[in-house]
This record gives structure tokens, C-alpha cells and sequence, in this order.
């Protein structure tokens, strides 16, 4: 495994950057096996951000299909505890209608019930794709 970009790494920042002006105070880890890039959990309010930077992945390969699968399925125990779920990608605008396709479908296919969704684009030409998980 070759070792993360510079760009990876300034949209790993600003996942964690809005995760924490979101409110999400706490790191943590979602499982042993999986390890998004940013995983921060809320207490009080039972919500967990999982956040992903993608940059040399696209929407449309099986190794990323399978590793937000794998993202949504371990959340699943949060969800059970009442947490909402919420899963964050910071990747280039021209690819993020199809990362939001991804995402809806994904949560649907792991067996969950995707609330509300949205694309924010950033100034830089990247955009933060979001979906929420409905308890």
C-alpha cells in the first residue's frame, strides 16, 4: 500500500475539520478490520460521522462498492444502540452525483434506510457527499 497523497490528507483534514464543527467531539475507531479516514462519535447526542476521503478510488469500482459496504455494515451496531449514522466523502465535484448514487444505493443493499442526502461543493473543486442513515 503506497502512502497516502498530500491531497488525501488535506481532505482527510477537512472531513475532521466539519466533523468537529459539527459537533462530533470524540475519535474513534468503527471496527478492528475497518478503519475509514475519520471516524468521530457524539455521546450525547448518539450520532457517529464516518468520513472518507477518496481520491485515486471512483465510484464505480468493486474494491471501493465493497469497502463502503463494509463502512455502512459495521455501523450497523450504532445504529442498533439509536445512533444516527452519518457517511461523509470529501471527493472532486465532477465525480460527486455519482459518490451520492453510490452511497444511497449502498446503505440500501447493506439493509439500511438512507434519510436525508446532499452534495456540498467546496471552492476548490472537491465536494463533501453526505448521506444519513434513518434509526
Amino acid at each position: 500500500m503506497t502512502a497516502p497523497s498530500v491531497l488525501h490528507e488535506e481532505r482527510v483534514r477537512t472531513l475532521r475539520t466539519v466533523g468537529n464543527l459539527a459537533g462530533f467531539p470524540l475519535t474513534s475507531r468503527l471496527t478492528d478490520d475497518d478503519w475509514p479516514d475519520v471516524f468521530l462519535v457524539d455521546l450525547p447526542h448518539l450520532r457517529v460521522f464516518v468520513g472518507d476521503a477518496k481520491v485515486t478510488e471512483s465510484p464505480g469500482t468493486y474494491a471501493t462498492k465493497l469497502r463502503l459496504a463494509s463502512y455502512f455494515r459495521a455501523s450497523i451496531r450504532w445504529h442498533h444502540l439509536g445512533f444516527q449514522i452519518a457517511v461523509i466523502l470529501c471527493v472532486r465535484s465532477g465525480d460527486a452525483g455519482r459518490w451520492l448514487q453510490l452511497l444511497l444505493s449502498t446503505a440500501v443493499v447493506v439493509g439500511l434506510r438512507a434519510g436525508q442526502s446532499s452534495v456540498v461543493d467546496l471552492d476548490d473543486g472537491e465536494s463533501l457527499v453526505s448521506v444519513t442513515v434513518e434509526t
